[in-house]
């Protein structure tokens, strides 16, 4: 989704999966924005949705103006004894102005990382982009079910310079953390 005024609605994205590779329903990494994805059904295996992952090509580019509502994210838990490496479910590393509302994110368990469903960790990924930030970022209204951790947040990106993670809401959501898988931090 690099690009300008992307729209991803009544959209259905499965089976985004690949072994010895990072996959992901929908990618951004190299956008201004504005970015909506309304009403979809997205499934990945490595992030189902990634904002961020590889430095922009675009010179302080950040994606920016994001709404994200109404979608529902979901990993098979038939992947669980698959090969292909599954990381979380929605993933900030370099976004600004967001609005995440009324989604269900379901079945995130550890594998290639800590079964985290939502992260939050401004990543200057190869070190050609320190204007990497994640900001100004409201979650709510949104379920995750079934994921063996939360949400997890950074300040900034080590060793490679960011900016610093700031002001950022999260209001009225449902978690439920199981056991799911073995591992986790807590």
């Amino acid at each position: 989704m690099n690009g300008a005024y992307i729209s991803v609605i009544d959209s259905y994205v499965s089976d985004c999966k690949e072994d010895g590779a990072d996959s992901q329903a929908l990618a951004a990494y190299s956008t201004t924005g504005p970015i909506k994805i309304v009403n979809n059904y997205l499934e990945g295996a490595g992030e189902n949705v990634i904002f961020g992952g590889s430095d922009p090509s675009i010179h302080n580019a950040v994606a920016s103006d994001i709404e994200i509502r109404c979608n529902y994210f979901f990993k098979p838990l038939a992947w669980m004894s698959q090969l292909w490496d599954i990381k979380n479910l929605l993933e900030f590393k370099n976004a600004q102005r967001v609005l995440v509302e009324g989604n269900h994110f379901e079945n995130c368990w550890p594998n290639a990382q800590s079964g985290f469903a939502l992260l939050l960790t401004p990543r200057n990924q190869n070190n050609t982009a320190p204007w990497s930030v994640v900001q100004d970022i409201c979650i709510r209204f949104n379920i995750f079910d079934n994921v063996a951790q939360g949400i997890n947040m950074s300040g900034y990106d080590a060793p490679n310079v960011s900016q610093r993670t700031s002001r950022i809401l999260i209001q009225n959501n449902v978690l439920h953390v199981t056991n799911l898988g073995t591992g986790g931090d807590g």
